[in-house]
C-alpha cells in the first residue's frame, strides 16, 4: 500500500502546487513536507481497494490535463463563495446525483468521527477550522465543506470503495478521523497523541 500511497501524494503534490488561488499564491503550496505529513496521515487510513481507485482517478485526471486538486477548492467554494462558483461552474464536471449522495453520506460519517475526537483533543482535531459550513465567516473553510469539497473531486467508484471501507471501520468500532490523527503525530515525531495535544 505504500507504493500507492508515495505515488498518490506524489501526484496530488504536483497538481496542488499548480492550483491558482483567487487572492494569490498561498504559502503551504511551497510546504511540501507539512502535505505530505497531512495527506499520507489521511491516506495510511485507507484499504488498497480505495487508494488503487483514487490513484487510477489521479493518473486519469492527469492524462486529460486536469487537476483534481483545484477542482476540490473549487467545490468548497459553492457554499464559502457562490458568486464565484457561479462564475467557474460550467468548467466542472458534472456531478450526480449519485454521487453527490455517496460524497454527502461520507462527509456526514467523518464529522461523526470528528466530533466524537474533538471532545477529548479539540486543539488536534479543529487546527483552527471551524466544523459546519454553518459556522464559516469570510475567508474560512469548514471542516465539513473541506472534507465535501475532497469527495466530490473524487469518482463515484472511488466513493463507493471508501463507503465499504468506512462501513467496515465503523462496524469494527475504529474512528477514522482518530487514526489519521494517530499517524499525523506519529509523523511529526510525537511520542502520543496526548503530548501533541498538549503541545499546541
Amino acid at each position: 500500500m505504500n507504493e500507492y500511497i508515495d505515488a498518490i501524494v506524489e501526484l496530488e503534490w504536483s497538481m496542488f502546487s499548480e492550483v491558482k488561488n483567487i487572492g494569490g499564491r498561498a504559502a503551504c503550496q511551497d510546504d511540501p513536507v507539512t502535505f505530505d505529513i497531512m495527506r499520507r496521515s489521511q491516506f495510511e487510513t485507507w484499504d488498497a481497494h480505495s487508494l488503487e481507485s483514487y490513484l487510477d482517478d489521479l493518473f486519469l485526471a492527469e492524462s486529460k490535463g486536469e487537476n483534481i486538486v483545484a477542482y476540490k477548492y473549487a467545490y468548497m467554494m459553492a457554499y464559502s463563495l457562490p458568486d464565484e462558483f457561479e462564475r467557474i461552474s460550467a468548467k466542472l464536471p458534472h456531478i450526480s446525483e449519485e454521487k453527490y449522495a455517496f460524497a454527502r453520506r461520507l462527509t456526514d460519517c467523518h464529522l461523526k468521527w470528528h466530533r466524537e475526537i474533538a471532545e477529548v483533543y479539540p486543539k488536534l482535531a479543529g487546527r483552527g477550522r471551524p466544523e459546519l459550513m454553518a459556522d464559516e465567516t469570510a475567508g474560512e473553510v469548514s471542516f465539513e465543506n473541506y472534507t465535501l469539497g475532497e469527495f466530490l473531486s473524487m469518482s463515484l467508484r472511488t466513493l463507493k470503495r471508501c463507503d465499504t471501507h468506512a462501513e467496515k471501520l465503523a462496524h469494527e468500532g475504529l474512528n477514522m478521523a482518530l487514526m489519521t490523527i494517530e499517524n499525523m503525530v506519529r509523523l511529526y515525531g510525537f511520542p502520543s497523541i496526548e503530548d501533541a495535544e498538549a503541545n499546541l
